[in-house]
């Protein structure tokens, strides 16, 4: 017998164990590129506002309650206690017309912007939440129902640099609480603020547009020393506005039927209420919540665009215009 002739030439013999293996791991692998392809991604809806730990929580309910001592010191309020329901008219409100009636004819400067936000925002504390809110009238503050909702008796104390020490808010209306992302809107009488300036809102958004956000984001209002002397009780102290600025990424449609406006402004706890305006300082919408994909580390800011802000003005029996006019 030759080398040659000892040579197995046989090809192997897929028998039916092997082909039923094969096709075993054919049909894992088509399942998980399946699975991949159909399953939604690991994603969260939060809320922007909240207390940051329970030290700051019993400062913020000392602050209240000496500021409710102090303001009944002061005349009493005109306005009604409660709330009013979404629909029904609202009492004594005043014509929300800003103290500078011409809308801006184009882009403000960067100090007059920053002034103008300074003006007409302001610090919400209420209850165990805090949160930022922005005239839209002399005696008007606009903000999230989630911020104001916890207010005891419907009321809060509202503050800023600009106003100059803590004075007291009556809820007087709110949005029905539907959703975590349906319409989530609250409106503050703030008498005694006296604002020099207020915000009005424009339908001129759209992708691609420079905004700005403005507000009291927690993480950066507790490092400032302000907020710190204003929790032991002085209450003509109060935080620094937090600026930053980004852009529309999207505007979007909810499941709810509410448009909202994507941005990549960097929105936090404490910024929920806050305007986001446009170049002109005209509010494109009012920031509400933020969307993380915790698996992808995807984050995207939300605000509740300003036709939702007047059309939930309009439900209380008030018309609140919006500007048509390009920026510029």
């Amino acid at each position: 017998m030759t080398a040659d002739s000892a040579h197995d030439d046989r090809k192997p013999v897929l028998t039916a164990p092997w082909i039923a293996a094969y096709a075993l791991l054919v049909l894992a692998i088509l399942g998980l590129a399946l699975w991949l392809w159909l399953r939604q991604p690991v994603v969260e809806y939060r809320d922007v506002p909240g207390p940051v730990n329970q030290v700051e929580l019993d400062r913020l309910a000392t602050l209240q309650a000496e500021a409710e001592r102090l303001q009944a010191e002061i005349a009493a309020d005109e306005c009604p206690p409660g709330t009013v329901k979404q629909g029904a008219a609202l009492p004594g409100t005043t014509a929300p017309v800003s103290a500078d009636t011409t809308p801006p004819s184009g882009p403000l400067s960067t100090s007059a912007l920053r002034e103008r936000l300074r003006a007409a925002t302001a610090m919400v504390l209420a209850g165990d939440s805090a949160g930022t809110g922005f005239f839209i009238a002399p005696d008007l503050l606009m903000t999230n129902r989630h911020v104001a909702e916890e207010a005891t008796n419907g009321e809060v104390a509202v503050t800023s640099r600009a106003i100059g020490r803590v004075v007291k808010g009556q809820v007087i209306a709110l949005s029905q609480k539907q959703d975590d992302r349906a319409i989530d809107y609250a409106l503050i009488r703030v008498p005694d603020a006296k604002p020099t300036q207020v915000l009005g809102l424009t339908s001129q958004y759209d992708a691609l547009q420079p905004v700005v956000a403005a507000g009291y984001p927690g993480f950066l209002t507790m490092a400032d020393d302000s907020m710190w002397r204003l929790l032991a009780g002085d209450l003509t102290a109060a935080p620094a506005l937090v600026l930053n600025q980004g852009s529309i990424q999207a505007v979007q449609t909810l499941p709810t039927g509410d448009e909202v406006l994507v941005h990549s402004t960097d929105i936090s706890q404490g910024n929920s209420g806050g305007p986001l305006v446009d170049a002109c300082g005209r509010v494109v919408g009012i920031n509400s919540f933020i969307r993380i994909d915790a698996e992808n580390a995807g984050r995207a800011s939300y605000a509740l665009s300003a036709r939702g802000i007047a059309a939930f003005i309009s439900g209380l029996g008030q018309r609140l215009a919006l500007d048509t006019a390009e920026c510029g």
